[in-house]
């Protein structure tokens, strides 16, 4: 009988088990072991939420018993919204950004390179508004009738990666962002006006 991976089961596969269990060892380990939803459950429904578009916590757990049959080849269980919602809620996302940041350095290291002219590091940071609606987000107050959170990113010209992402409320400014990243000496970074200080 052919095996065909589905396309869930291909991008976990760029998640070492190996470094998720150790990150987990080296300073998040739970104090006491989680009775029903491990970690790396909690990852696979969250990463399946974001790819799939899922609208919410009850259209995950529904999705997750669609294809039950499905989730044991990608090491993962059943999903109890409410069980979701207070692991999202009480384990810290910290643990997450470690993943990201073991990941990234993998996916840097065999991202194809570009050539320029010039032997500095080049960048482009820019931010977008990601527009929410206020009667379901009501913390993510804009203005008076709008929602809205801004996702502001650092691409890497070197491979065409992401080189640093963080998601702010709306009314933080640009370059009040800007001004966090910590660059290697001599990069060139390409900006629009959002960020000009005359300062």
């Amino acid at each position: 009988m052919a095996h065909h991976s589905t396309i869930l089961s291909q991008l976990l596969q760029l998640v070492d088990r190996h470094d998720f269990r150790q990150i987990e060892q080296a300073g998040f380990a739970p104090k006491r072991k989680y009775r029903t939803l491990s970690r790396w459950s909690q990852f696979v429904a969250m990463m399946f939420a974001q790819l799939g578009n899922r609208q919410s916590l009850r259209d995950i757990e529904g999705h997750f018993d669609a294809h039950s049959a499905r989730l044991y080849h990608a090491g993962a269980g059943a999903v109890r919204r409410s069980t979701l919602a207070d692991a999202n809620n009480d384990r810290p996302a910290e643990y997450f950004q470690a993943i990201f940041d073991r990941t990234y350095a993998r996916c840097a290291a065999v991202a194809p390179k570009k050539r320029f002219h010039f032997k500095n590091k080049l960048y482009s940071f820019d931010s977008t508004v990601i527009d929410l609606c206020l009667s379901v987000f009501p913390w993510a107050s804009f203005r008076s009738t709008k929602g809205g959170i801004k996702a502001h990113t650092l691409l890497d010209h070197d491979g065409l990666i992401p080189a640093f992402v963080e998601v702010s409320d709306a009314k933080t400014s640009d370059i009040e962002i800007a001004r966090t990243l910590c660059l290697p000496p001599g990069s060139i970074v390409a900006v629009d006006r959002a960020y000009t200080d005359f300062k």
